[in-house]
């Protein structure tokens, strides 16, 4: 007995020392992610980040000890929930979440799961071969045909709404058509930056989400700034081609 609170001893003082020394301290979901995944993960990481499976009772512990010193830090507690590891780095921590999502692989529903989206299977042609899979089609009102021997999808039709839990037979449906609407990987949850004494929950950037979005923001910037007419070098090519096509307007007017 006494061997073993020894080695939990040092287990807690190892992590305790591990937090202290980090820029980064973040929670990871390992949920549903196969060992041989984790490892790859571990893998490429190693140049910037290390990983640590460990149980929630000693984190809860060593996060509470060490709340003093780095103030906010035991709200990582809330993002313990199920599946997860512990990330020590000095990279950013938004940074090391882009790194992650790089690594997400799509995965096949289950029953049970919540759907992270609006699940849906668009109109087109199929792979599948006329037979069964139509009636299992019909069973969620998902118009089909057969065109040239093939089950053919004739209408764009939504099976799950965000946050609707995925059912047993709508599970087999997914895997018929080859839809994979779930990401596996080791994903980050919440993290706490020791430079800036700052605690991020739900930390989960997505590049590709977030590049989108900033293209959507800067057209929308740009469509404003045109219609105030903001004078600045994204806006001047735009803003002198509209006033020469008012001046040759003008000039047209004049003449008449």
């Amino acid at each position: 007995m006494k061997k073993v609170n020894e080695q939990k001893k040092k287990l807690l003082e190892e992590l305790i020392n591990d937090i202290k020394n980090s820029k980064t301290v973040m929670i990871v979901s390992i949920e549903n992610v196969p060992s041989l995944q984790f490892q790859r993960a571990k893998k490429e990481l190693k140049d910037i980040a290390r990983l640590k499976v460990i149980k929630k009772t000693i984190l809860t512990r060593a996060l509470n000890k060490i709340t003093s010193e780095k103030k906010g830090i035991d709200k990582l507690n809330e993002k313990t929930d199920g599946n997860f590891a512990i990330l020590f780095s000095d990279k950013d921590a938004f940074e090391i979440s882009a790194d992650l999502n790089k690594g997400k692989q799509p995965a096949k529903a289950k029953a049970g799961q919540k759907a992270p989206e609006e699940i849906v299977v668009e109109a087109g042609p199929t792979d599948l071969p006329a037979g069964p899979a139509i009636s299992q089609l019909s069973q969620f009102g998902i118009k089909a045909g057969v065109e040239g021997g093939k089950i053919a999808i004739k209408e764009k039709k939504v099976i799950a709404k965000k946050g609707e839990t995925i059912t047993q037979p709508m599970a087999e449906l997914l895997s018929t058509l080859d839809i994979t609407p779930f990401s596996v990987g080791v994903l980050p949850r919440a993290a706490y930056d020791s430079t800036n004494s700052k605690i991020y929950l739900d930390i989960n950037v997505d590049p590709e989400v977030a590049l989108e979005k900033l293209k959507e923001f800067s057209s929308e910037a740009l469509g404003l700034a045109m219609k105030i007419e903001y004078l600045c070098k994204d806006t001047v090519k735009f803003i002198l081609a509209k006033a020469s096509n008012e001046v040759d307007m003008l000039s047209k007017n004049l003449k008449n």
